[in-house]
């Protein structure tokens, strides 16, 4: 059986190596149909390992890795709850309330947390520990197979703003209740979004340099940070960041100001976006703050922020829609498996008694 296990292992490395190409590479060859079959000997010897390591114990797997989910569980709602408390304004009596709420809520998850790591303590012993761990990978691939075969990715267009559907009706933000992928298949979404505020803006403020240009080389002059979109060089008048442009090749833009100084812009702005998004969920309202690296999570769907456009003079933002029930069975497993061999790497060997040293030694 361990030779077995090596080739599929073997072949499953090969692959993942062959992936790692440009041309044909990560996503044809790792949703092929032999990595998914090698997937499942995987798998498979994986379930039949934990059990071969659990021996007469194997009753005790489920109880151990419900205990393990248990753990797990109550690790992300302390998180959870702490970043619930140090998100609140504390302005109004309501914020307090919903902190107590959070308090109460951390304490039960750190309790429910503790009582099962003890339970665990009690249970647990090297070979379980690392039947869980082979038991956890079959867990990960679980979840890496309910994204490959129910994963819904769509591209989500939305305007911003409010508009007046009918003559004489308020103005209201368009929403939808429903996206599209790239088949056209239609998934609605189980509520309604919609975008009310988008804004634009630059953060890390970029250097912008003063060269003198001469037939020996350029010689710096001053360098500066922009401020409310404008350069200002001493003893020179300001220029707006918007002024500057890409001549020919040259990496970075530039702002000619004579024959003999040029100013250049040293690396291109970073910016930033952020979208005010408003969710009906039923009779209920709530307003959400999106950005780039913040995505917004509602109900089964995560939604990524990816950029803008204007379009006969209404600005729409581009998001993509993801929706996947694998990715908590691929936290627990990855959960389980630091917790089963982190138990396995620090539990005390058991210590031969001298009459078993003695049989040996015969």
């Amino acid at each position: 059986m361990m030779k077995v296990a090596v080739m599929v292992l073997g072949a499953v490395l090969l692959l993942l190596v062959a992936g790692a190409f440009p041309y044909n590479g990560a996503p044809q060859v790792y949703r092929s149909g032999m990595m998914l079959v090698l997937g499942g000997v995987v798998g498979l010897l994986c379930l039949y390992a934990a059990f071969r390591l659990a021996g007469r114990g194997w009753w005790r797997l489920p109880a151990v890795m419900a205990l393990l989910f248990v753990c797990c569980g109550g690790v992300a709602g302390v998180w959870e709850g702490v970043a619930g408390v140090a998100g609140l304004p504390f302005d109004s009596f309501w914020s307090w309330v919903t902190a107590c709420w959070f308090a109460v809520f951390v304490l039960v998850a750190a309790t429910c947390a503790g009582v099962a790591v003890f339970i665990l303590l009690r249970m647990a012993n090297r070979k379980m520990c690392l039947a869980v761990a082979h038991l956890s990978l079959v867990v990960m691939g679980v979840g890496a197979y309910m994204d490959y075969f129910y994963e819904v990715k769509a591209m989500l267009y939305l305007p911003v703003g409010q508009y007046v559907m009918k003559p004489g009706e308020t103005p209201r933000v368009m929403m939808t209740d429903k996206v599209f992928d790239d088949d056209e298949k239609e998934f609605p979404l189980g509520f309604r979004l919609g975008v009310s505020v988008f804004e634009e803006k630059y953060y890390d403020p970029v250097d912008y340099s003063l060269y003198r240009v001469g037939e020996k080389g350029n010689s710096l002059l001053q360098r500066v940070k922009v401020e409310d979109g404008m350069v200002r060089f001493d003893g020179w008048k300001e220029i707006p960041a918007s002024a500057f442009r890409k001549l020919g090749n040259m990496p970075q833009s530039v702002y000619v100001i004579d024959q003999e100084r040029v100013a250049v812009q040293e690396q291109p702005p970073v910016k930033m976006f952020m979208a005010a998004c408003v969710v009906e969920d039923g009779k209920e309202k709530k307003e959400f703050e999106m950005k780039v690296n913040e995505p917004l999570r509602y109900g089964d769907w995560i939604f990524y922020l990816l950029n803008r456009f204007d379009r006969e003079g209404i600005r729409y933002v581009q998001f993509m829609a993801r929706r996947s029930y694998g990715d908590v069975w691929m936290m627990y497993g990855i959960g389980a498996l630091l917790v089963s061999l982190t138990m396995w790497c620090w539990w005390p060997k058991k210590q031969k008694n001298q009459s078993e040293e003695k049989e040996v030694a015969v």
